[in-house]
């Protein structure tokens, strides 16, 4: 897998659809015991979500919001996999 060196991408993956977002700067969790920020090159890590919103942060300026009501979150090699 090729490594970008200053990005992320995401795969969202619902019942209903698979949304891919690429090119994060950042993305902000509603975890579980509390809000997790994952920047690129964070370590591998499984993160139980809870109700909230993931914030997809492509720069300072433009971000997307996406409401959750559950989940799970994964991160490797600057790819982070969200199962709703």
């Amino acid at each position: 897998m090729k490594l970008n060196k200053l990005n992320m991408d995401c795969k969202i993956i619902t019942p209903q659809r698979i949304f891919v977002y690429n090119k994060l700067k950042s993305v902000l969790l509603p975890a579980e015991s509390g809000q997790v920020q994952i920047l690129p090159f964070h370590a591998e890590i499984f993160i139980l979500l809870k109700a909230g919103e993931i914030v997809l942060g492509y720069s300072e300026n433009k971000k997307k919001r996406v409401a959750i009501k559950s989940g799970l979150a994964y991160f490797r090699d600057n790819f982070l996999t969200i199962i709703l």
